[in-house]
């Protein structure tokens, strides 16, 4: 299988990341894998989702960080599937995500495989998805702005 995993950074993933054991044990098993990262994405001329992406190399004993090569071009749709493995979080990427959710949703309407469904990732991204679970499914929560009511709600 040919797979593209969607990385934060492609030149940033520690072999000590959950990501970067998965991508290894792909390797291992003889999948072609490609590294990119949601700023190596983007939408050609063509209508094509693209990618800046590197392959990935397999273990390196030692290494602190995923061994991978140089980039090349690589048309997503000639992939088997994406997995999706960012963090919107770190490191100041929110609209460069967002805009890899909306690739990775045109991928899915082309019938290319994508783990981790954008939709779903676009409801969790924030703290306030649990406040739609049923309470007895996530622990008490709260979300505000003033300090006053986070004491509140630590006192409680």
């Amino acid at each position: 299988m040919r797979l593209a995993f969607w990385v934060n950074e492609a030149l940033n993933v520690k072999t000590s990341q959950t990501t970067a054991m998965l991508i290894e044990t792909a390797v291992e098993r003889g999948h072609e894998v490609y590294v990119c990262g949601v700023e190596d994405l983007g939408l050609d001329g063509r209508g094509r989702v693209v990618a800046s992406a590197r392959p990935a190399l397999g273990k390196t004993p030692g290494a602190e960080l995923l061994s991978v090569g140089p980039p090349a071009l690589l048309d997503l749709l000639t992939v088997d599937g994406v997995v999706i493995r960012t963090n919107p979080g770190r490191g100041g990427r929110a609209p460069a995500h967002s805009a890899a959710l909306g690739l990775a949703e045109l991928l899915q309407q082309r019938n290319v495989g994508v783990l981790n469904d954008p939709a779903g990732l676009r409801k969790a991204a924030s703290k306030l998805f649990l406040a739609g679970l049923p309470g007895h499914l996530r622990p008490r929560t709260a979300i505000a702005s003033r300090v006053e009511q986070l004491r509140e709600f630590v006192e409680d």
